[in-house]
């Protein structure tokens, strides 16, 4: 009796265990992709935040400060461009460096710790190296995590490290992306 009811136990367990691996357990501010933007912030907020950075209209981008944000100086979300529920596609959230990148860095390394903890997914790393170029200055890089579920799900953390001659600030930011919304992120950035 007592070896079956281990048996249930550690059946249980690693169930449950496996459930941390759904994009849909992540939060980034307590939010998940999934989620309804609305069941956060208000309608006002979210259309002041509006960008307009890609021709194709399938998805809408805000991005936007907050009080409620406590972690990251900006949040930013994707939704489908006609979908008045606000239903969170991808998500992400930056947090800027200007007086010291280790920072970034540090901050890149507490939640790869974090997220390692909860889900069996081993990260692809790399660094990125920007092209010199008006915006981006000389000797830009990334340094890049990305955990990548086995629906096409990711998980994205990025350290930049923009070079002194660019026109950005040193930034990390960790997003969580929908296989969906990744499919189509690739189909209008090539």
């Amino acid at each position: 009796m007592k070896r079956l009811f281990l048996i249930l136990i550690l059946t249980f367990s690693f169930q449950s265990l496996s459930k941390a691996d759904d994009i849909r357990d992540f939060q980034i501010e307590g939010i998940s992709v999934g989620d309804s933007l609305l069941d956060h912030f208000d309608i006002a907020k979210i259309k002041e935040g509006l960008k307009d950075w890609y021709p194709d209209k399938t998805f809408s981008y805000s991005e936007f400060r907050d009080k409620k944000i406590k972690q990251f100086d900006k949040l930013g979300f994707f939704f489908k461009s006609e979908d008045n529920s606000y239903k969170i596609y991808s998500i992400s959230g930056i947090k800027f460096c200007t007086k010291n990148i280790k920072a970034c860095y540090d901050f890149q390394n507490e939640i790869e710790k974090e997220f390692e903890k909860v889900s069996s997914i081993k990260p692809t790393k790399k660094t990125i190296k920007y092209p010199k170029s008006d915006n981006a200055g000389t000797g830009s890089f990334a340094k890049q995590s990305i955990y990548l579920f086995d629906n096409g799900d990711a998980v994205f953390i990025e350290t930049k490290n923009w070079a002194n001659d660019s026109k950005f600030h040193d930034n990390i930011s960790l997003n969580a992306d929908s296989k969906f919304f990744g499919d189509w992120l690739s189909s209008v950035s090539n």
